[in-house]
């Protein structure tokens, strides 16, 4: 039998719902029923996880939906200390268990925006996930430094070319003690691990570095003495840097040689 036939049943209708939470690569599988659901060739494990009501109205960008978790649930630690330094997306999918064959429908798809703890419960809320789409998107400036990101087809630079495996030698809050090949060059770039807690990749902007150590801008959280990790370098965006460590001026970004003052107005204003 189909869901919609379930869903209208006076008898036959085992409601239950099936959670997707996806991070970095990692996945989580959860469902709200008793028993294990075994679907799409994945096991959705039994957990204490619930949601709210689906907030949809005309305007669907608006749209949210909450949903509860147990505070030492797995999802739930991605938002202990900080957020995420990634998207953590969400499907939920509700079906009827007494159908032999599942056929479930989505009835809700997002991503988690902030997290509330209360007692021993998390609460994620999440968007709809068109709303992302509905933002204007950034449009770019006459600058005279470069404003390609780094890594991008625009910018061309290869990341594999500029990144380095590394050993984790020391932890200080948000110094990280490690053997840096290359001091003064990896300020702007990322740390990239994995999380030994979650299994999640984790990134981290890098603040400072210099010969020994490098600075991020929070906490590694789940990164340990001993882990490796990768160093991805950054870049100033300026053009020098660009010919000298990167060997990319002719996808250089910027307009360096844009005069001072604006020869229509005799102002710096363009």
């Amino acid at each position: 039998m189909s869901y919609a036939i379930h869903e209208v049943s006076t008898e036959t209708g085992e409601p239950v719902e099936l959670y997707t939470f996806l991070y970095t690569g990692k996945a989580w599988y959860l469902t709200n029923a008793t028993q294990a659901v075994r679907y799409d060739n994945r096991d959705f494990v039994p957990t204490q996880v619930r949601r709210g009501e689906l907030n949809i109205g005309s305007d669907s960008t608006k749209a949210t939906c909450d949903i509860e978790l147990p505070f030492d649930s797995e999802i739930a630690s991605l938002f202990i200390v900080q957020p995420p330094s990634e998207v953590v997306s969400v499907t939920i999918l509700c079906a009827h268990i007494s159908d032999t064959i599942l056929d479930p429908v989505v009835i809700w798809k997002g991503r988690v925006v902030q997290s509330n703890w209360k007692g021993v419960i998390c609460t994620l809320n999440t968007e709809n996930v068109f709303s992302s789409l509905e933002r204007p998107g950034v449009t770019r400036k006459y600058s005279r430094q470069c404003t390609h990101t780094l890594y991008s087809k625009a910018c061309g630079v290869d990341i594999k070319k500029h990144e380095f495996d590394v050993t984790v030698t020391g932890l200080e809050g948000s110094k990280i003690s490690l053997n840096n090949p290359k001091p003064g060059q990896m300020g702007g770039g990322i740390l990239r691990y994995k999380n030994s807690i979650t299994g999640a990749i984790e990134r981290r902007p890098i603040t400072a570095d210099a010969a020994g150590f490098i600075l991020v801008n929070i906490s590694a959280i789940g990164l340990n003495v001993g882990d490796t990790a990768t160093l991805v370098m950054g870049c100033p965006h300026t053009m020098e840097a660009c010919d000298t460590i990167f060997a990319n001026t002719p996808n250089y970004g910027g307009q360096p040689y844009v005069p001072a003052l604006n020869p229509f107005g005799n102002s710096s204003l363009w």
